[in-house]
This record gives structure tokens, C-alpha cells and sequence, in this order.
């Protein structure tokens, strides 16, 4: 048998001796490619074969989670899996996390565990400023309870929680819900902050939604002839979002850059439930022709810093903190 197509020659000392009606049956003219194969009779006697073209191969049965591609003409793994040492098709282990995540702290792979005050987290990531913080777990996961001490109502107490890691241009998405306020008689920002770039308690910014559904950002950014330490200072207008629910976590979205004029970029984003969308958007600037000198251009102590939450006179859990490069 040849399986090796030969051509049909019209000189006769090449041609090979069969009937012009053998040729004619299988549509073959001259110089067409011809297969001679092996076959028998209807008696079970050994014939030969013309073919123009050969049959098709049968088509194997592939093993699990594979399928035959008929361009390679063999078995290859289906989409989601790819063949182990053995030959297996096994599913894909999960891409690695984005080479551009500068920070992740999801609280968990500890158990739960308490901070005292100047305290870091097991993994060493965090550090307990002041106040209270407990590393927790429910349902929804691990998250950082952090509590401000009670004295009284009337007697403002707050908890600091940041990272260890200093951050400039970045974006840091958390998720945050209140839990309780421990006044009797809160006020409209008592709840949970967020800070940004704090490198001091007189050089920092935060941003928090308020219990009447506005969002605050500010910053205290004082020169170094400033002695006052509460110039608090708000960044633009107060938007609107949403208000918060006792409860309910939310998502926050909060990206900062530098600009190469002096200036810093803002922008926050927010997630109520009902999907990601857009809040704030400011460019911080010397606006102290208009404002007053208070109200300079950023200075070099805020153009980097620690981060974290920041509690005023509430209980409030932190989770799923994620610092990606811009």
C-alpha cells in the first residue's frame, strides 16, 4: 500500500497500465495526485484502490477537560486549563495580582487579636497611633475595629490607625462602616475618617462622609512659623453622596498625585451599594490671595505620608485596604 499520492503521466512509457474507466470513476485527469491504497473485494480478496482523496481520520476521544483541534490534529486542553507533567488537563492556578498594588491589608491569616496603643499588626503593615483597635471577624471576613475612647459627651476623643509605609502618588480603595457613635447626641462629624498622607498631625489630608450624607476633605498642611495646630482647612466644596447607614459597608475610592506645578490632584469615588461612582474632584493649589495664608500652595511634608483610618468619637470597622500606583 502507498499512501503516497503519484501522478497520472500521459507518456506511456510512465503511465501505469489501468483502464481510462478506473480514472474516470474517481474524476482523475491527467497530472492529478492519485493515492493507490489497499482494500479487498466484496469476496474478501486483496484489491487495490484508487482515491483522490484519502478518508478522514477518525476523530480520538479526548480526555477530560480537553477537546481535539482539528488544525494541530490532536487533543489540546479546553479554555481554563492547561496540561500538567502527566499530560492532564488540570485547571489554571489564578493570575498573579497587578504588578502595580503598592499595599494590601484584608486583617486575616491572624485570628483575632487586640493592638494596644503604639501596637502593629501581626503582619506588620499597620500601627495602633492611639486609641482602640481590635482585628475582628464576622461573616463578611476579617476587618480592623477601631474605637474611640467614651470620656463623656462634650470631651472629643478620636483613634489614628496608619500604615507603616509611606505613599505619595497612589490610589487607596477601603471599605467602612459605622457601628455606633458613643456620644448620646452625636455631631454631624463624628464617624469614620480616612487619612491621606500623613506625615504629622499638622501635615496631613482626610476625607469622610458625615452623618447629614455630605463628604468632607480637608487638610492641616502648617508652615513651618505656624504654631496653632488645629489650622484645619477645608479642599474645595463638600458634595453630597449619600447618607450613611449604621451598618453598611461602603467603598471608597480615594487617588492622589502630584503635579509637576506644585500642585495635588484629587479625586474620590464611592461605591453606596449600587456601584462605583464618582464624588469629588479637586486640584489643591495657593489659593491664598483669595482665602488667605492659610490656604498656600501643598508643602513638601504633604506631599507623602502615611495612611489609614481615623475615628472621631464612633466605633467603626476597616477592611480590604488596597494602595495601587497611578
Amino acid at each position: 500500500m502507498t499512501l503516497t499520492p503519484f501522478q497520472r503521466r500521459i507518456d506511456s512509457r510512465g503511465r501505469i497500465n489501468i483502464p481510462q474507466a478506473y480514472w474516470d470513476v474517481i474524476g482523475a485527469k491527467d497530472y492529478d495526485l492519485v493515492y493507490i491504497i489497499d482494500s479487498t473485494d466484496t469476496d474478501g480478496k486483496p484489491v487495490l484502490k484508487l482515491r483522490k482523496t484519502l478518508a478522514a481520520p477518525p476523530i480520538p476521544t479526548c480526555q477530560p477537560n480537553a477537546h481535539y483541534d482539528t488544525s494541530l490534529a490532536k487533543c489540546v486542553c479546553n479554555s481554563g486549563y492547561q496540561a500538567d507533567l502527566s499530560g492532564n488537563c488540570v485547571v489554571l492556578p489564578p493570575p498573579p495580582p497587578p504588578s502595580n498594588i503598592l499595599f494590601e491589608e484584608h486583617f486575616d491569616g491572624f485570628g483575632d487579636y487586640s493592638i494596644p496603643v503604639g501596637g502593629q499588626t501581626k503582619d506588620n503593615k499597620m500601627k495602633n497611633i492611639w486609641g482602640i483597635v481590635n482585628i475582628m471577624h464576622d461573616t463578611d471576613g476579617y476587618f480592623a475595629r477601631v474605637e474611640s475612647p467614651y470620656n463623656g459627651d462634650g470631651n472629643g476623643i478620636s483613634a489614628l490607625f496608619l500604615t507603616i509605609q509611606n505613599f505619595n502618588n497612589c490610589k487607596v480603595t477601603y471599605k467602612v462602616r459605622t457601628v455606633r457613635f458613643t456620644w448620646t447626641s452625636p455631631r454631624n462629624y463624628h464617624g469614620p475618617w480616612f487619612m491621606q498622607r500623613h506625615s504629622d498631625n499638622t501635615h496631613h489630608y482626610y476625607e469622610y462622609l458625615q452623618r447629614d450624607g455630605d463628604i468632607e476633605v480637608g487638610k492641616k498642611d502648617n508652615l513651618p512659623t505656624d504654631t496653632y495646630p488645629e489650622h484645619q482647612l477645608f479642599v474645595g466644596a463638600q458634595p453630597h453622596f449619600i447618607v450613611p447607614v449604621l451598618g453598611k459597608w461602603y467603598t471608597f475610592e480615594w487617588t492622589m498625585k502630584n503635579n509637576a506645578d506644585g500642585t495635588i490632584f484629587i479625586t474620590i469615588n464611592g461605591d453606596d451599594g449600587t456601584g462605583m461612582k464618582p464624588i469629588y474632584s479637586f486640584i489643591d493649589k495657593d489659593f491664598s490671595s483669595t482665602k488667605g495664608p492659610l490656604y498656600h500652595a501643598p508643602t513638601q511634608q504633604i506631599m507623602n505620608g502615611r495612611l489609614g483610618p481615623y475615628v472621631e468619637d464612633a466605633v467603626a470597622d476597616f477592611r480590604d485596604i488596597i494602595v495601587t500606583a497611578i
